[in-house]
């Protein structure tokens, strides 16, 4: 039987640990703020499985290959023309100095020369899921 809903199927604690990228668009539209989805800064599935392992150093190895890849290359020059203009915001589920984002935003302020600030929500219970 095929789900409809496949995320549905992780378990319960899917929804406290991850969100929708449809629902946050959708909040973060109500409050006057643009949000762009750059698949390439995500992190492949061989990342993702190394980190679940606990294998920091062959995530970084895959996360940092990754980002030399064509659609990372061109996500992060998205992400960086943005940047020039206006302030943005990363959006990680982690502790920032355990984040493959940190590696982005790095590479980011390298090339704008912008102050990289780490934001921590006041409250656990809020979420977009």
């Amino acid at each position: 039987m095929r789900r409809a809903y496949p995320r549905h199927s992780r378990g319960a604690s899917f929804a406290q640990k991850g969100f929708s990228k449809t629902r946050l668009a959708a909040h973060l539209t109500e409050a006057g703020i643009g949000y762009r989805h750059l698949r390439g800064l995500g992190t492949p599935k061989r990342g993702r499985d190394a980190a679940r392992a606990g294998d920091v150093e062959s995530f970084e190895r895959i996360f940092l290959a990754h980002m030399d890849e064509p659609e990372a290359l061109v996500d992060l020059g998205e992400a960086i023309a943005l940047a020039k203009d206006q302030t943005v915001c990363l959006l990680c589920q982690r502790d920032p100095e355990h984040c493959h984002r940190l590696i982005v935003a790095n590479r980011m302020v390298a090339e704008t020369g912008r102050e990289l600030r780490h934001l921590f929500m006041e409250s656990e219970t809020t979420q977009f899921g």
